[in-house]
């Protein structure tokens, strides 16, 4: 009886300790592998002009680590901005034509998009292509991503990261679930006391898993620019 005291406040107190340590030791994991490095950098409250020459494709898939859909059609209106597409509206819909000015000074993304948007033809509309676009966007994200990584923004692909983690995360809460078991034989008479260590190692896993999100980071570069753009657009919709 007294060796089962003895485990039970054993297993109790290691059930209290892992509980605790667990959490902050996923946010010790964000603070050295996943936080923004620091720069230094004083940012002004204005800003007049873009940070450096970024397409807005580029610009916000740096600023969240991701690349929305927006993002990827930002570079529609981009590139009409500069003159390799027209856009005209036509009976409540949009036309577009692709000019005949040169692709050879875009980046490959931007080639791929205007491939991947006109699909051939000089002139496409928004109904012509409505279920053909979608399969291209996968493509169109990951070469966004590669040029940020080329250019000393980020480090590493952002989604791996997040997958990485959240496997990690999937592991220790299956790591969880068989514990129940192997415990429970090694408890003995205390088998009841196995739900603690089991609790406690999945609030871990849960902890993590919501962590992988935060994990991907910028470079000492990626931070300085996106310090930047959230400036420029703080100001941009204030005015």
């Amino acid at each position: 009886e007294q060796r089962d005291d003895a485990v039970g406040l054993t297993v109790l107190a290691l059930s209290l300790l892992l509980f605790v340590i667990g959490p902050l030791g996923v946010v010790l994991l964000w603070y050295l592998r996943g936080r923004d490095p620091h720069t230094g950098l004083v940012v002004p409250d204005y800003v007049t002009e873009p940070p450096d020459a970024l397409p807005p494709a580029m610009a916000g898939s740096l600023i969240d680590e991701k690349v929305d859909t927006q993002d990827i059609l930002s570079t529609l209106v981009d590139l009409a901005h500069r003159g390799y597409i027209v856009m005209e509206e036509i009976n409540k819909s949009y036309s577009f034509t692709r000019t005949d000015k040169s692709d050879s000074d875009l980046r490959k993304f931007e080639r791929s998009f205007l491939k991947d948007f006109f699909q051939g033809d000089d002139v496409q509309t928004l109904t012509r292509l409505r279920y053909k676009f979608a399969g291209k966007i996968p493509n169109l994200r990951n070469q966004i991503m590669e040029e940020l990584i080329a250019e000393g923004y980020l480090p590493s692909s952002p989604q791996s990261v997040r997958r990485s983690y959240s496997i990690l995360a999937v592991l220790i809460f299956v790591l969880g679930i068989a514990s129940l078991f192997f415990l429970g034989v090694f408890l003995g008479d205390n088998a009841g006391l196995v739900c603690f260590p089991v609790f406690a190692i999945i609030i871990t896993a849960i902890a993590l898993f919501i962590a992988a999100r935060h994990m991907p980071k910028k470079t000492v570069k990626g931070t300085e620019a996106a310090l930047k753009y959230l400036v420029l657009g703080g100001a941009a919709t204030a005015t």
